[in-house]
């Protein structure tokens, strides 16, 4: 299999040859299966629920054979024997993953009672069907945080028809999804275009933005920046031992009495599943600022949607929300507006389409920081300025004092965004061009870049800016021009994390059952596909300092990318350190930009993270994080600006105790 590749520090693309399974270990190691599975209250529920519906059915039956859809591990495979299931038929689609689970059913003496089938449920062929025994019991979990984003509709509906016997039970037997009508101005940053400094194009003002949900911890969004607008209400039911029930297409009108006026101009959504039919095992996505039990999870969070637009209630007002789904999605809508609900939105205005969420929040940050546009103001007016960024709208603030903007913008869609914000406000010196080679090198006089750009994933993949700006450079000949900004520093930080360091932690013994060769598994996948650092949007994600930051390296800007080493060690000052952080910061004269850290904490205090950019997380082996004592951990670096090559930064680690 042949792979294209950007390298996001130079903008280079390559190919390169991939194993022929790379798909599927690359679905393992993104999976989430490690925090999935680390989930005490999701595998607890489970458990219950099958003791429950099992034990109700003995009472009635002889045997009781269990249909498991998504087995993963086998977990819920061996729960359901162990609940009083005769047999169990386990379904897994990934095939490493189904060899993985034969082999921990095999470990746990269950694998003359489960019978595992490599194939997706709705894929299954008419031979296939005909050689598994018919189902008293559906369990399954292949829901993901829209619910219904997986397949679960049609998983549970083609189930009732083909695999399992009249009045199957279901585990989960039912859920709900639940809304919150909010103003947010902190949410709207995600999605609404900026608008402090330029006038907005209609197209923008009245699109509907992305269709997809905006997965995130809301938990983590302090309870002031979100107002709730009226009570949870439930928007759909699903019954899924009722095969017949569900529908992959509908559409209803809920309403909901606002509590206060206000400006609903987004919506919260989280589900509930009834494990067992009875109504007290209950799994709940909700935040913790609604549910005071709220467990810690990454693989579902909550979902955010956004209004096409806004509308202002009172309070005591009754306010109808149009509410549809499909297959696999929801979306909303306010049935008096103009946009035709029966399709989810799309981006009409081509931002959103263009620039991920993150983006957008750091477009709006810029727009905002009065600290920013006054270093602009002192530094470029009157100059002739080019700028290296990609979906910036820095050329759009620079164009109040430069004499003049030049700018690539290699984004086909943000270069129609960037034009039409000129036109909407008048702007007439900012030139766009469609390559570094058709730049007016002689009238420049500074080469500036935030640096921020879309297909960067940790922060020193902007680093791709001092590489396009050496090459715009070849053409200035003897003449020097400035870069901004001058310098870059990496930063490392020990810290602490709450929850996040499941995701990379191996599961061993889990509810009673041996889960050892899956972590054997998951290190493999991890290993082959992910980095020694991984990017993670930490505000997301609560921790407290275990150490004080470093400077790990440093970088001149004016002088040409070349081969470095750096080297570092980085001590913590309190027992269990499970991961290190590394971010970049951005030197201009006069402005400090940070991909990192946003205040000084003391050890044992809550950091505080940008949230526009992901940092760059090196999780600890178990080994080191178990450690009693405090630990210290060298740090090396290299810098490889090979644009032959994909690999930029090569991190090694050697842990000690201090």
């Amino acid at each position: 299999m042949f792979l294209e590749t950007v390298d996001p520090v130079t903008g280079q693309r390559t190919w390169k040859v991939a194993d022929e399974n790379y798909d599927l270990v690359q679905e393992i190691a993104r999976s989430g299966f490690g925090d999935m599975i680390h989930d005490l209250e999701r595998n607890q529920k489970y458990d219950l629920g099958l003791k429950s519906v099992i034990g109700e059915l003995k009472k009635t039956k002889e045997e009781v054979h269990v249909l498991d859809i998504g087995a993963g591990t086998g977990l819920l495979s061996m729960m359901a024997i162990r609940a009083g299931a005769d047999s169990v038929t386990a379904l897994e689609m990934l095939e490493p993953l189904a060899n993985c689970a034969e082999e921990i059913i095999r470990k746990n003496g269950y694998d003359g009672q489960i019978r595992l089938i490599a194939s997706r449920s709705t894929e299954l062929t008419d031979e296939q069907i005909s050689t598994i025994e018919k189902g008293d019991v559906i369990v399954a979990e292949v829901f993901d945080t829209e619910l219904i984003g997986e397949g679960a509709l049609r998983t549970f509906k083609e189930a009732h028809q083909k695999l399992v016997k009249p009045g199957c039970r279901v585990i989960p037997s039912s859920a709900r999804v639940l809304l919150v009508p909010v103003q947010s101005d902190f949410l709207m940053r995600f999605h609404q275009p900026p608008s402090r400094h330029f006038k907005v194009p209609e197209v923008s003002k009245n699109c509907p933005g992305a269709g997809s949900i905006h997965d995130i911890h809301v938990s983590e969004v302090p309870e002031e920046e979100i107002c709730m607008l009226g009570e949870p209400f439930v928007a759909f039911s699903f019954n899924f031992e009722d095969g017949c029930s569900i529908n992959y297409n509908e559409t209803t009108v809920k309403t909901f009495d606002a509590q206060l006026d206000g400006t609903f101009e987004a919506i919260l959504m989280w589900w509930e599943l009834d494990m067992d039919g009875t109504g007290r095992n209950i799994l709940s996505t909700a935040p913790k600022w609604w549910n005071k039990e709220a467990k810690w999870r990454d693989h579902w969070v909550q979902g955010v949607y956004y209004l096409a637009q806004s509308i202002h209630v009172r309070k005591n007002e009754t306010v109808s929300l149009r509410c549809c789904h499909d297959e696999f999605t929801f979306w909303f809508a306010i049935p008096q507006n103009e946009f035709d609900t029966s399709e989810p939105n799309f981006c009409r205005c081509k931002m959103h389409a263009a620039c991920s969420r993150n983006a957008i929040y750091h477009l709006n940050e810029l727009d905002k920081d009065a600290a920013f546009d006054h270093f602009l103001k002192e530094n470029f007016t009157g100059k002739s300025v080019a700028i290296l960024d990609d979906a910036s709208f820095m050329s759009l603030l620079l164009a109040k004092y430069a004499k003049g903007v030049q700018i690539v913008e290699p984004n086909d869609h943000f270069m129609g965004i960037i034009s039409a914000y000129i036109q909407e406000n008048r702007i007439n010196n900012i030139n766009i061009y469609e390559d570094y080679a058709s730049v007016p090198c002689h009238e420049i006089d500074v080469i500036v870049s935030e640096p921020f750009y879309q297909f960067s994933f940790l922060p020193w993949d902007n680093l791709c800016f001092w590489f396009l700006a050496h090459k715009l450079l070849k053409s200035f000949k003897s003449r020097f021009c400035p870069l901004s900004p001058r310098k870059g520093i990496m930063y490392a930080m020990p810290i602490k994390f709450d929850e996040l360091w499941k995701i990379a932690a191996p599961f061993g013994i889990v509810e009673g059952f041996d889960l050892t060769p899956f972590d054997d598994v998951i290190i493999r996948a991890r290993s082959a596909v992910d980095a020694m650092v991984e990017p993670h949007p930490l505000w997301e994600y609560p921790s407290i300092v275990t150490g004080k930051p470093i400077v790990l390296a440093r970088f001149d800007f004016n002088e040409s990318p070349t081969h470095a080493s750096f080297k570092a060690k980085i001590a913590s000052s309190m027992v269990g350190t499970n991961a290190v952080i590394f971010w970049m910061d951005w030197l201009h004269d006069g402005y400090r930009l940070t991909s990192g850290l946003l205040n000084s904490p003391e050890i044992g205090e809550r950091p505080s993270w940008s949230v526009s950019h992901r940092q760059g997380v090196h999780f600890l082996p178990e080994s080191e994080r178990c450690l009693s004592s405090c630990s210290s951990i060298d740090i090396k670096v290299d810098f490889c600006p090979n644009v032959q090559s994909d690999a930029q930064f090569l991190f090694h680690f050697q842990y000690g105790t201090s």
